[in-house]
């Protein structure tokens, strides 16, 4: 489907991957809706799920908060020179969940942004 559009493969994998977990969910609850379940049954695991889920995301929330921080805040910069963990290099790009720094042998390393933060 994506192919004639200009979107990035990358972009392209995220969407397909995102649209069969939605039509395996709505395959799921159909199938489960057919042969006779109902709500009552299944709103324990649910839950279970959701809160597992919530735990699992954590660090997540806590990688894109920082992020918003160090974009809005801006306590280092891109450009910047930083050190971390006794790797010091230039900051080349701060995005959502990471940091990219560049050392000095022109390796590109990814920082979560609550490190940094």
């Amino acid at each position: 489907i994506f192919r004639n559009l200009e979107v990035e493969a990358g972009s392209r994998y995220a969407i397909n991957q995102l649209a069969k977990y939605i039509l395996i969910t709505l395959g799921f609850i159909s199938v489960a809706n057919e042969l006779g379940g109902r709500w009552e049954q299944v709103q324990w695991l649910v839950a279970a799920l959701t809160v597992g889920l919530g735990f699992g995301l954590q660090e997540i929330f806590a990688n894109m908060v920082s992020g918003i921080i160090l974009l809005f805040e801006r306590p280092i910069r891109v450009g910047d020179t930083v050190t971390v963990d006794n790797i010091s290099g230039r900051v080349m790009r701060i995005q959502m969940r990471a940091t990219t720094i560049m050392d000095w042998d022109h390796k590109e390393l990814k920082f979560p942004n609550n490190y940094l933060w």
